[in-house]
């Protein structure tokens, strides 16, 4: 007996069962139905020879694993697809989960959740036997306790009661509650919902749930560790959801007009289909940041530079232009021209810091990197080429453009402490359509979003108290692995604001 004679009587006994119930793509181990926005995924986990050894069965033995993987969630993107596109997630990579237990050992093995196949296949037929006898029994109500969104989204609502067969829903790529794919999830099913039977009140749990993703993934967010790229990402994932809500977004027309209506979330410039042809490189060579760049930044007020860095000190803050060329793997995979570019630009609170290795000059002042800054924006062009990502710049021209009116009037901004508090206040998916590059400020729950805050009220001594006690009360919403750290930085904040006067 070995791992070949199991799958060909897997594929013989147990296949003809499943495509009776519509599961119509196979391979040795796996079967896939497809149903509308889900994937039904039916798995026979093999093992190797050390986890086998550690169980105590064979490398031939198996687990049987059932998934649902919706279509159209956040993991659809990384998910295996057959030459016609058809996504083939794996069992671990599906939303959810749950595995079949034996009934009663009827292979002599004790584990009910292994299905234990003997070196000499003597307890084949019999396990063979309980496999179909399952799959014919708790697969079918299983997996049809999917198909009604409404009962998963109670299931996975806190105090809801969940409907029969999904009361011990098994999460898999989701994640823990609350966690950002979790929240994701959770915002697709509540989308593909609504697209069954749109109205006005799923429209609103909508926006709820796309609320809390958006939240979810900016208080996840770390300075220094996630790239132009993943932001992008990130940020058409959200589009995508808003898109599909299909009615029209409000965002309140008070906003202030920071970048041009094509760089915000909704515009052209973020849509997927391009609506140019693509422009060849007219530039072969990255150009010179300090002298294309820096003399525009120099007039306006910037005192310090580096190849990539430009620094204004300005009231209690520091600002910052970064110059990044692009990343060479990204290039490579897509196969984009030379000379391509991004700008970034970043807002540094010497009394924010929470660490004390930010970069410095040599008079010991911060200087920091754009991933050490506490607030960061990533520029975007007018007008994309077809052949780049939103943030993608491929010449001076269009750079200097958006330095002179994007970067000023987000600086400007983000140092008025009543507008920015005004934009603070709004749901956290209204900013990210606003300011779709924009990451540092946290959810609206954060330790970071009230300790921001907390530094633009520094003259208003009534404002800082508030904003401070938030601060503290924002730690319990963070995982509790991060509260020490969290409260340790919120007590140095206060401890410095104490001992400066206000200018």
């Amino acid at each position: 007996m070995d791992s070949k004679v199991v799958n060909k009587l897997i594929r013989s006994e147990v296949w003809p069962v499943l495509r009776r119930q519509g599961f119509s793509k196979f391979d040795s181990r796996n079967a896939w139905r497809y149903r509308g926005p889900l994937v039904d995924v039916v798995n026979f986990q093999s093992f190797n020879s050390h986890l086998a050894s550690g169980i105590g069965c064979t490398t031939f033995s198996f687990a049987l694993n059932l998934g649902v993987f919706l279509r159209g969630s956040a993991s659809d993107r990384r998910v295996k697809r057959d030459p016609n596109g058809l996504a083939r997630p794996q069992e671990y990579e599906c939303s959810f989960r749950a595995d079949l237990k034996k009934r009663t050992p009827v292979d002599g093995f004790e584990r009910a959740d292994i299905f234990y196949v003997a070196p000499d296949g003597s307890t084949m037929a019999a396990v063979l036997r309980e496999t179909i006898c399952l799959l014919q029994e708790q697969g079918p109500p299983w997996f049809a306790a999917f198909e009604d969104l409404g009962s998963v989204v109670r299931a996975m609502t806190e105090n809801q009661t969940p409907a029969k067969w999904t009361e011990a829903l098994g999460l898999g790529a989701s994640g823990r509650p609350g966690s950002y794919n979790a929240c994701d999830l959770l915002a697709s099913l509540q989308v593909e919902r609504h697209s069954q039977s749109p109205d006005s009140v799923s429209a609103s749990d909508c926006l709820d749930a796309i609320d809390a993703t958006v939240g979810a993934r900016l208080d996840i967010f770390a300075p220094g560790y996630t790239t132009p790229i993943q932001i992008e990402i990130e940020s058409h994932r959200i589009r995508d959801l808003l898109t599909r809500i299909g009615s029209p977004i409000s965002v309140p027309p008070d906003e202030p007009a920071i970048v041009q209506s094509e760089c915000k979330l909704l515009g052209r410039n973020w849509s997927t289909s391009s609506t140019t042809d693509p422009i060849e490189s007219t530039n072969p060579a990255i150009i010179s940041a300090r002298e294309c760049l820096w003399p525009h930044l120099r007039a306006n007020g910037f005192v310090e530079f580096s190849d990539r860095l430009a620094h204004r000190p300005i009231g209690y803050s520091i600002e910052v232009v970064s110059f990044v060329p692009m990343d060479p793997v990204e290039k490579r995979a897509n196969k984009y021209p030379d000379g391509l570019f991004r700008m970034g630009l970043g807002i540094f609170w010497p009394t924010l810091a929470e660490r004390d290795d930010v970069r410095r000059n040599r008079s010991g002042e911060f200087r920091p990197k754009h991933g050490e800054c506490h607030l960061q924006m990533w520029l975007m062009p007018a007008v994309r080429g077809a052949f780049a990502g939103p943030t993608c710049f491929d010449s001076a021209e269009p750079a200097l453009t958006a330095l002179r009116q994007d970067a000023e009037a987000w600086f400007s901004l983000c140092r008025n402490a009543e507008t920015f508090g005004r934009l603070l206040d709004k749901p956290d998916w209204q900013i990210l359509v606003c300011h779709p590059t924009m990451r540092g400020h946290g959810s609206s729950r954060s330790v970071f979003r009230a300790l921001l805050r907390f530094a633009l009220s520094a003259q208003s001594p009534e404002a800082r108290e508030d904003h401070l006690r938030a601060a503290y009360q924002a730690v319990n919403h963070h995982s509790e692995h991060l509260r020490p750290r969290l409260m340790s930085w919120v007590q140095n904040v206060e401890l410095r604001f104490a001992n400066i006067e206000p200018r």
